[in-house]
């Protein structure tokens, strides 16, 4: 039952405003009876009250004069004041009459023509006018003076004021008051819109960038500000960029300036209120500018401290521009001009927009599917109410007042990220603006240069395949199907573990701009053959006395092989690799000429010889082993035992010794073997 007659009332209202909303409604009040007779009015008092209050035709008004005689006189009215206690100065007011006030009639007059004595009506703080004037002077014949606003029509206290400048002041008298006024008291919803510039672009701030290598012959850019999309056009210097120091800036110095710049929004949907522009011209030779700056909404001219027009200074000033009657809806454009011989760099550092929104009985459309984030193009439907019509943009503007708004009669495609601004409307009255964002993602185009890499297993690292990233969408971040085989560092470069097939694939999680999206390539890696194993010449055997031995590197010396690792101590090859004192590395320093390809060590002992070649990727060549025996004759052919004597006395190298002990030795030409 609740909602059926909710219903009914919304349908009745509805209907109301389809027949052009409420009309005007009068309120009239004439002093034609005496109080005795059932007449309201203002009568004599005991005291001196100069303050009344009564209730005429259902409003209650209030009377305040210097005077406390008042009184009703079948003649003329009502009657403030006498010849011998006059009113200098007469208030008449009321609060009690709801809605938009547009006229108020008043029939007045002065007991005698030499009384100077003047009336004016004032609504809400607000003075009306009488054929263009905010008084009319009172005569000594009732005449009715009818006062309408300089611009739409205030609400609030309306206040009929009766003032006498002359030397002569006698009794005021008022017939009849008519006020006319639209019952529809509007409400509103209020909003803000703030940009600042105080981020780069590469901070992720948002301006107008012309400069440099991004630099574009043009004078007109468009962006889009806090959501709001701006254009701004040039005279002059095509050069915009960010400081850090002045915020958005329009031309260069004083060498390529601006004669003349237009930031135009038609974004902000709601009556502007106020508009705030933080600027200033540049300090080089700024006190030989003219510059000055103006804003318009609508084509209505706003004012800053009452002018049109506010001079720029070389420190940053908050101007604040408000309409000089009614808020105005629409198009708002901020101008800057330059007309001195000497012009400047122009900045911004913030744009602020105060606004208010009706708060009208007819609901905004409704859209379906919901704004949000698609991977697909979409059909959105608008809905209304029941006998309304719907008029909508897709461009971002306001659809109350642009020109590209279109009436809606069939579905909307969206192929691309898309704002829809919608309104629906009944009779001349408007709901307030629906907003629908449909952000149609992008594919990011993500792929690899290659499709397949192949690598050799080494301890190293390679570079990995290059991705495309036309767009630039970030973080990418980067896996291996198969870490056994290949890892990878921050850069996505590649570790090789131990031979085999790996996938690398990028992955972006997508955002509001571009879908998710994947790329991927292929990693073998190839196992390495076994460094080229050297050559040892001799390559062993026994000899009867030290033997000179030349290790030659592999044809592979200096590219994949860059060391020899020898050794005559260790037992083994797992000796020599453990024990580095065991082992000699040649080339033993940096610099090598690795044109030299060849080592010659002297054996001077038996000995197992034990050669490899080593280079970075830990794949050293097969090892050579090789036996080396050193059996010394001297030319002896027969070996004596005796027991050491005092003669003198030479061991196998020709050394004379001093004192023997077990061993071969020389003396007097012939072996002897000391046991």
């Amino acid at each position: 039952m609740k909602r059926t007659l909710r219903t009914l009332l919304t349908l009745l209202l509805l209907a109301t405003c389809a027949a052009g909303y409420a009309e005007d409604q009068t309120w009239s009040h004439v002093w034609d009876t005496s109080q005795s007779n059932g007449g309201e009015g203002f009568y004599h008092t005991s005291g001196n009250e100069t303050t009344l209050t009564t209730t005429m035709k259902g409003i209650e008004w209030t009377l305040t004069s210097e005077s406390p005689s008042v009184a009703y006189t079948a003649s003329a009215g009502q009657m403030i004041g006498t010849t011998a206690k006059p009113a200098s100065n007469v208030s008449l007011f009321t609060n009690g009459i709801e809605g938009v006030i547009k006229s108020v009639e008043v029939e007045v007059k002065v007991k005698d023509a030499v009384q100077v004595a003047d009336v004016a009506v004032v609504v809400d703080e607000a003075s009306y006018l009488c054929d263009g004037s905010a008084t009319k002077q009172m005569t000594a014949e009732y005449v009715k003076y009818k006062f309408v606003p300089a611009a739409d029509g205030a609400q609030g206290k309306i206040d009929i004021k009766m003032t006498q400048t002359g030397e002569t002041k006698g009794a005021l008298f008022i017939k009849s008051i008519t006020i006319v006024y639209d019952p529809d008291v509007k409400e509103y919803t209020t909003g803000n819109y703030t940009h600042i510039w105080d981020k780069s672009r590469a901070d992720g701030g948002e301006g107008f960038y012309n400069f440099g290598t991004s630099f574009v012959d043009t004078n007109t850019l468009t962006a889009s500000l806090n959501n709001v999309s701006w254009t701004v056009t040039t005279v002059g210097s095509k050069k915009m960029a960010f400081t850090a120091n002045g915020g958005q800036s329009f031309g260069v110095g004083t060498s390529d300036p601006c004669s003349h710049i237009e930031l135009i929004t038609n974004g902000i949907a709601g009556e502007i209120t106020e508009v705030i522009v933080a600027a200033k011209k540049g300090t080089t030779s700024a006190s030989l500018s003219d510059a000055a700056m103006k804003v318009s909404v609508g084509g209505t001219a706003y004012k800053c401290d009452d002018n049109v027009s506010a001079p720029l200074t070389a420190d940053f000033v908050e101007y604040h521009f408000t309409p000089a009657a009614e808020p105005v809806e629409g198009e708002i454009k901020i101008e800057i001009d330059q007309t001195s011989e000497t012009q400047v760099v122009i900045f911004l550092k913030s744009i602020v927009v105060n606004y208010r929104e009706e708060i009208t009985p007819i609901d905004a459309p409704t859209a379906t599917p919901a704004a949000g984030s698609y991977d697909e193009a979409q059909t959105v439907e608008l809905t209304a109410g029941e006998g309304t019509k719907i008029y909508y943009t897709t461009d971002g503007s306001n659809p109350r007042t642009s020109e590209t708004t279109q009436e809606y009669t069939d579905a909307i495609n969206i192929t691309e990220t898309t704002t829809v601004k919608a309104i629906a409307k009944m009779g001349d009255r408007l709901s307030s603006v629906a907003e629908f964002k449909y952000t149609i993602r992008k594919d990011p185009e993500l792929s690899f240069e290659e499709a397949v890499k192949e690598v050799d297993y080494s301890d190293g690292y390679y570079m990995g395949v290059y991705l495309n990233n036309p767009y630039d969408v970030s973080p990418i971040r980067y896996e291996s199907s198969d870490e056994s085989v290949v890892k990878l560092d921050g850069y996505a470069d590649l570790w090789p573990i131990a031979p085999g097939e790996a996938t690398i694939t990028a992955y972006f999680d997508g955002n509001e701009e571009y879908k998710p999206a994947t790329a991927s390539y292929k990693v073998i890696v190839n196992a390495l053959l076994p460094l080229e194993t050297p050559t040892v010449t001799p390559s062993g055997g026994t000899f009867e006395g030290p033997v000179d031995v030349t290790i030659t590197a592999g044809s592979d010396w200096g590219t994949r092989a860059v060391t020899i690792w020898y050794s005559t101590e260790a037992a083994s090859v797992e000796e020599m690799e453990d024990d580095m004192d065991k082992r000699t590395v040649w080339p033993d320093a940096p610099g090598f000429d690795y044109s030299v390809n060849t080592k010659t060590i002297t054996i001077d002992h038996s000995c197992t010889l034990i050669v490899e070649a080593r280079g970075y990727d830990s794949l050293s060549s097969e090892p050579l082993v090789l036996e080396f025996t050193i059996e010394p004759t001297n030319g002896i052919n027969s070996v004596n035992a005796d027991n050491a004597n005092n003669d003198a006395v030479y061991n196998l190298q020709g050394q004379r010794v001093e004192k023997t002990v077990k061993g071969i030795y020389i003396q007097n030409g012939k072996k002897h073997i000391v046991k």
